[in-house]
């Protein structure tokens, strides 16, 4: 009836003529005819996509072409076949973490099993989600780790806040993360004066703390700054010739020339004139008590006075002393009372007791 060359008992068109006997939805009417091409309840004059059933009518790119036959749904340029994100416009493609699945499009950008909405570092692989200054940022996308105010690029200790950047020994290493705070070489738990390098780790009172960083070094209850034997404890600061050491650490305690080890007489008085062979004053070598040395008193008075010249001569002959002084010291010794005997004398004159009295005295004057 329609001519197309297909009897109307096999024509699924009978009065159009479709040769081709087309029949999309396979309803036994064909194309030609069909009201419904798709089959999908929508006519084919209001069908966003009359060849492809979509009964949903979905269209997002909201262009003349549904969604069931719209080959770029997204409408990117980007043909849904190979397109990322087929729903999502992005025409760069970009897939951060190589999942197949665009960033536009994907929950999980970094691919770190965090979803984007919960991630502290959605761009960056982070399944710890590790925040050590808790500003809600993670530590891998964090710039600034610590959260001291100072950029990582330019912290000197990067993961401990420290906004001063003090950096006692200038190594590079703020002391708030410095193992070394002194640079001494030292670590702080095992350094014995952590704030100041003392590589010796010299601790003289062995009191804990080393003697670069000790106000007591010998630990005597005298600070060193004032203490006259700094390294040895002597805390009644006693200094018999009134220089900078004490006489705990002074090798010559009477300043007379003659070290101690060697001086028999180390307490001579400032000043006096000694033997440096032995140290000795005359009055010491030749004490009015008594020899030197001995607990008796001189046999007479002659044997002191033998030994004030003896003395006076080794002085002179030293160039300790003049021959007039030396002479004087003898005469001295021999107006003195010392080594006389010790019985009742007959009384006298108030000048010439006196004159006995002060005869050790005048000796001793007459040296000097």
């Amino acid at each position: 009836a329609d001519g197309d060359g297909v009897a109307d008992t096999a024509d699924n068109c009978k009065m159009l003529a479709n040769a081709d006997q087309a029949d999309t939805d396979g309803d036994g009417l064909g194309n030609a005819c069909d009201a419904d091409i798709d089959n999908d309840g929508v006519a084919n004059a209001s069908d966003n996509c009359p060849l492809a059933a979509n009964t949903d009518q979905a269209n997002h790119d909201l262009d003349a072409q549904g969604d069931a036959c719209d080959s770029d749904d997204d409408n990117d340029t980007v043909p849904d076949a190979i397109d990322n994100c087929s729903l999502v416009a992005n025409a760069a493609q970009t897939d951060s973490d190589s999942d197949g699945l665009g960033d536009a499009c994907d929950p999980d950008l970094d691919g770190d099993g965090v979803a984007n909405t919960t991630d502290n570092c959605p761009a960056v692989a982070n399944a710890t989600q590790s925040d050590l200054d808790a500003d809600g940022q993670g530590d891998a996308c964090d710039g600034d780790l610590d959260g001291d105010g100072v950029a990582n690029t330019a912290d000197n200790c990067v993961s401990a806040a420290n906004a001063n950047q003090v950096d006692l020994d200038g190594d590079g290493l703020g002391d708030a993360c410095d193992p070394d705070l002194d640079g001494d070489g030292v670590l702080n738990g095992k350094d014995n004066c952590v704030g100041l390098a003392n590589a010796n780790q010299a601790d003289f009172d062995a009191d804990g703390q080393g003697d670069a960083c000790d106000p007591d070094d010998d630990n005597d209850g005298v600070a060193d700054a004032t203490d006259n034997c700094q390294f040895v404890a002597n805390p009644n600061q006693s200094n018999f010739d009134g220089d900078s050491l004490g006489d705990a650490c002074d090798p010559d305690d009477d300043n007379d020339g003659v070290v101690d080890a060697a001086d028999l007489c180390a307490s001579t008085a400032v000043g006096s004139i000694v033997d440096p062979s032995n140290g000795c004053s005359i009055p010491q070598l030749c004490p009015c008590a008594g020899p030197r040395g001995q607990t008796l008193a001189w046999k007479n008075h002659g044997a002191y006075v033998s030994c004030v010249e003896k003395a006076a001569e080794t002085f002179e002959k030293k160039k300790l002393i003049s021959e007039k002084a030396a002479d004087k010291t003898t005469a001295a010794a021999g107006q003195s009372s010392c080594g006389k005997s010790q019985t009742k004398q007959p009384d006298k004159g108030e000048a010439e007791r006196k004159s006995d009295h002060n005869s050790d005295d005048s000796l001793e004057k007459c040296e000097h």
